[in-house]
């Protein structure tokens, strides 16, 4: 098992709020957009759920915001213990991750996603 060190709930759901008023996004919207209910997503906002890491990266998508913003240290951290199953990713092993390591890792993860996207839509007809 590891630890990965990322923002508090609270934090998360501040950083989501304040973006989802500037781009004039509804909570309602974005629970949609999410495939969630609107109260888990309200759950998120208020700091009273932490998003998956799959929806972190659909809600960066959304607010055009880098969702390395959600794993930078600021004093207040959560630990995340991964054991053999996390967000539906199997992990095995024993390793300690930089911040740095974390985001790299979520950045490549986000590329490979869409250009998995991008192959399906090549292959609709």
């Amino acid at each position: 098992m590891y630890k990965t060190y990322i923002m508090s709930s609270r934090n998360i759901g501040r950083i989501i709020s304040v973006h989802r008023i500037e781009k004039n996004r509804s909570r309602e919207q974005m629970a949609d957009l999410l495939g969630i209910s609107l109260k888990t997503y309200e759950r998120t906002e208020l700091g009273r759920r932490l998003p998956t890491l799959k929806e972190l990266q659909i809600i960066s998508d959304a607010l055009d915001i880098d969702h390395s913003l959600f794993f930078k240290e600021n004093g207040d951290s959560t630990i995340i213990n991964h054991g053999a199953q996390s967000n539906g990713v199997t992990m095995r092993g024993d390793v300690n991750l930089t911040d740095q390591d974390l985001v790299k890792a979520v950045s490549q993860l986000a590329a490979s996603v869409a250009a998995l996207v991008e192959a399906f839509r090549d292959r609709e007809v």
